[in-house]
């Protein structure tokens, strides 16, 4: 596919929310990328502008509900009307066939919503939507959708309910969107997306990366570990659930760190390593943490966590990542177990 680009007009109304409103390229929910164009809102709720937008490309327009993220997915036209209402879904009005076949998706989803079906059922059941209903769209929510989800589960415990939907999702994309819109991005974000899922699986191993420590110097994750039982800990000083996970390991730590067991922090900060500092001296952690500041958010992104806080992997001796966010009696067991063996 030949990348064209056009100036795209954004205009629309935002009531219930704080701005300013944000145009990020569609990667941004899974890569942290810079805003394209950051627009105040009038008094009156309006906004309008223009940017210049690749045809191949969505694009997300971002506001703010009461500290939650509202997002609105489009692809590019020359004009674009945006519908913001609290949280409410937001709408897209506009013309062109690509903007038509996601609001279907949308429209198909709300459908499910309201039938008698579990989460994961209508999930199910909108993986069969986008198999015979082979759009750029379509593609285009199976990205998004895998990468939703990969967030959800690397985060949550709740998540590995969802781990065969996000099986059924990689597989539609192998089977059929593979084949399909030779050379758009979505292929590259997707074949990240496939090995995040792979390793929430359990069937793939860690990623390595070096960050620093407290005192600036620099470790590799590999080198931490290596022939060790692990556990990786994803964290934020501003992330009240991660850190109550993670002190809650303490005494999981004491009783078998001298018999081949291990865990690495890493924190992810925002604006400096301040809040990081007393978090660490508040909280008492006593293994080895790195600090990741932008640019260096990537590594939240190969974990499949994304914009969330964090979350906590179970990494074996061989590298394989066997458990996400797994409790502490879950990791307990696993580390007897290895050690018997």
């Amino acid at each position: 596919m030949t990348a064209k680009t056009i100036v795209c007009h954004v205009f629309g109304v935002s009531k219930d929310l704080e701005g300013p409103l944000q145009i990020l390229p569609f990667e941004s929910t899974v890569h942290e990328t810079p805003a394209l164009k950051t627009v105040e809102i009038g008094n009156d709720g309006s906004f309008s502008f223009t940017f210049e937008a690749n045809t191949q490309m969505t694009y997300t327009a971002a506001m703010w509900h009461q500290g939650m993220r509202v997002l609105c997915y489009f692809f590019p036209e020359k004009e674009v009307q945006l519908v913001f209402n609290g949280l409410t879904p937001p709408q897209v009005i506009c013309k062109g066939k690509n903007n038509r076949d996601y609001q279907a998706i949308k429209d198909e989803a709300m459908r499910l919503k309201e039938l008698s079906l579990t989460s994961v059922q209508q999930m199910e059941q909108r993986v069969e939507y986008l198999r015979t209903h082979k759009t750029l769209a379509s593609f285009f929510d199976l990205v998004e959708q895998t990468s939703r989800l990969n967030s959800f589960i690397s985060s949550s415990k709740k998540g590995h309910d969802y781990l065969p939907v996000l099986e059924s999702l990689t597989s539609l994309y192998d089977t059929v969107y593979s084949k399909k819109f030779s050379g758009h991005p979505f292929h590259s974000i997707m074949a990240e997306l496939k090995s995040n899922a792979e390793m929430l699986a359990g069937q793939s191993h860690y990623v390595d990366f070096t960050l620093p420590d407290a005192d600036g110097v620099s470790h590799s994750l590999s080198e931490l570990i290596d022939g060790k039982i692990a556990v990786l800990d994803l964290w934020a000083s501003w992330c009240g659930g991660c850190r109550r996970h993670s002190k809650a390991l303490i005494p999981l730590y004491d009783r078998y760190k001298d018999k081949g067991f291990t865990i690495v922090g890493v924190a992810r900060e925002l604006k400096d390593d301040l809040a990081w500092r007393a978090a660490l001296e508040k909280d008492g952690y006593p293994w080895v943490n790195l600090l990741a500041m932008e640019p260096d958010h990537w590594v939240w992104s190969k974990y499949g966590v994304g914009n969330g806080g964090g979350g906590i992997f179970l990494i074996g001796r061989d590298g394989i990542v066997v458990a996400v966010n797994p409790t502490v009696e879950e990791i307990e067991e696993y580390v007897k177990k290895s050690l018997k063996g």
